[in-house]
């Protein structure tokens, strides 16, 4: 029998000061749970299954709870599922499944915050079940979860271990976990090579099944080549192992030989990658900085003239291992230079915006934009670039270059919208000046409507005169209705504003936003009025939301009769909601009794 509390012997000190690395551990990995594989369910007869998937729902109802999130302390909920799971394993002591409800039966120990009860769960799966490895691993890395969540790390350490002793365990997916974080604590115990011959391994064994966790273990191991011993040579043998540094695997990958890498272009994206993944330094270390891009520019031989990237990256190297900011631009310069009119307008941007901070070559290089060729998305496109990445003096330029003919009704809409949607001082005049030129009439009055509401909120007529030519539009005249509306509510103006959503009339939407209105002017009679409405008209999540939102105008109204009494309704009708959770905390807050289904 496989028992998981071995000690791991002497080969691990446990440091006091590495605590740190596991505290944050346990959320971030109770993110899925395991179910019984399909083959399992299959072969169960009909009542065994039926059974079973009574349990099951009892389960999934106490993990619903909270918005899909176990949430402790809902007692009766995990009482009931472990209850159930009891119930099963006692009918069906010989069931195939009893391991998956009796690990079931532990997680709701655990996730109601009862450790210890899971924990001597975890340990029954551990000794009485060894041929059901899927489950014996999870029992052992929730084990550990339960000691480090105690507080007790050097028990979760221990007990981890034992998945990376046993070969059933260290193939299961949940195991890449742990693996992980022992991986970890030997490279803060400075225990490099142990640890990167056991990452490595993992990385490797996880491949495809865990590529999370696999992709976690490559890149402790790269930054261990590219920072700590600065291996060139180990780095390649690894990116071979791996088959490439990415989240899957290269497909189809045949070399076998380092040198076969010379001329692999995807090898050197990734070397490119993984070393400036690898480059953060901090400001009392500006020599030790040159000298790592010193040493890996050294290994990245000056060639392929025709691939910008490799090239853009080089010449970047050579600035950060002590060249000038302006040798620096001059070399892209003359690598835009040696391809100039390749690629099209994709190129000139790309080099623009690497040059950004060099006026002089941005200016010149715009000059190169083909504007007649661009249809009109990628010229509103390369507008949006010119202003967003670059600067707006560029945009503007862009704005004046922009030949008439190039761009139709709905590429002007959009590019009025964009600019008015900017900073600069000029941005509504030019965003007013490009609306005027759209033909199409509803058009042009939405697109002005639109810039009103960036830059004129305060112009609440000239927006309502604008958006009432659009009340017919069988296009527009809800964006009208509905600008209008906000735009009162900012005013303060609220029966307009309530006839505005009113008239927008997407029910129960403007329903809420009514109430807003009415709430909002101190009517607290009529916005729980319509709230109400709400909660008796729909059957979905809109009744238990409109009936907390009453319970927050009469609390606001200083009503609380009313407000307990929407409270109590709450707590009886909407069981198994956010609201209902809400309404519970609340009346806690309050001082106020429990209220539980059949009181």
């Amino acid at each position: 029998m496989k028992r998981v509390m071995t000690a791991w012997g002497k080969q691990i000190s446990l440091c006091a000061a590495l605590i740190i690395l596991f505290v944050s551990t346990p959320a971030a990995l109770l993110s899925s749970e395991l179910d019984l594989d399909a083959e399992t369910r299959a072969g169960l007869d009909a009542w065994e299954l039926n059974r079973l998937n009574a349990a099951d729902e009892a389960w999934d109802r106490a993990m619903s709870r909270g918005g899909g999130r176990a949430r402790r302390g809902e007692q009766e909920l995990f009482t009931a599922a472990n209850a159930a799971y009891q119930s099963f394993i006692e009918e069906f002591p010989r069931s195939p499944a009893v391991a998956y409800a009796l690990f079931r039966q532990g997680r709701s120990f655990h996730l109601d915050n009862k450790r210890d009860s899971a924990r001597q769960l975890y340990q029954d799966i551990i000794e009485f079940f060894p041929n059901h490895p899927r489950f014996a691993t999870a029992a052992i890395w929730y084990m550990g979860v339960s000691h480090q969540e105690d507080g007790n790390n050097d028990d979760a350490i221990r007990t981890w271990s034992a998945i990376a002793r046993d070969k059933d365990y260290r193939i299961q997916p949940i195991a890449a976990d742990a693996l992980l974080q022992l991986g970890r604590y030997l490279i803060e115990a400075d225990r490099h090579d142990e640890a990167i011959a056991y990452l490595s391994d993992m990385a490797i064994e996880f491949r495809t099944r865990n590529s999370d966790a696999a992709r976690s273990a490559i890149n402790l191991v790269v930054r261990h080549y590219v920072r700590r011993t600065r291996n060139e040579s180990d780095l390649r043998d690894f990116y071979i192992k791996v088959r490439g540094f990415g989240r899957n695997p290269i497909r189809n990958f045949e070399i076998r030989e380092t040198d076969q890498l010379s001329d692999h272009r995807p090898w050197w994206s990734a070397f490119i990658s993984a070393v400036e993944r690898n480059d953060s330094f901090s400001g009392d270390e500006e020599q030790e900085e040159k000298l790592f891009w010193s040493h890996w520019l050294s290994r990245l031989p000056d060639r392929y003239e025709d691939w910008d990237h490799y090239r853009v990256r080089r010449i970047t190297w050579q600035r950060r291992a002590g060249g000038s900011a302006e040798d620096w631009a001059t070399a892209i310069r003359a690598q835009y230079d040696a391809r100039r009119g390749a690629d099209g307008n994709s190129r000139v941007r790309t080099f623009m915006q690497h040059l950004s901070d060099h006026p002089q070559h941005v200016r010149a290089l715009f000059r190169d934009l083909d504007w007649p060729s661009m249809a009109a998305g990628e010229v509103v496109d390369t507008v949006r670039f010119c202003f967003g990445r670059i600067n707006d003096e560029v945009g503007f330029l862009a704005l004046a270059a922009i030949p008439d003919e190039v761009l139709d009704d709905e590429a002007l809409a959009q590019l009025a919208s964009y600019i008015s949607g900017r900073s600069h001082e000029r941005a509504r005049a030019m965003a007013e000046g490009i609306a005027a030129k759209i033909t199409d009439e509803e058009l042009s009055a939405v697109t002005r409507l639109r810039i009103l509401n960036q830059h004129a909120r305060s112009e609440v007529d000239a927006l309502l005169a604008v958006a009432k030519t659009l009340h017919a539009s069988e296009r527009f005249a809800s964006e009208a209705h509905e600008t209008s509306a906000r735009a009162l509510m900012d005013a303060r103006r609220w029966e307009e504003a309530v006839a505005s959503w009113q008239a927008w009339g997407n029910d129960p939407d403007y329903r809420y936003r009514v109430a807003e209105c009415y709430r909002r002017a101190g009517n607290w009679q009529r916005a729980a009025g319509e709230l109400e409405i709400i909660e008796r008209s729909f059957t979905d999540g809109n009744r238990p939301r409109a009936a907390l939102l009453q319970a927050q105008v009469w609390d606001e109204a200083e009503n609380p009769q009313k407000r307990d009494e929407v409270l109590v309704r709450i707590l009886r009708n909407y069981r198994g909601t956010s609201e209902h959770s809400r309404a519970h905390d609340w009346r806690e807050r309050l001082g106020q009794a429990y209220i539980g289904a059949r009181d």
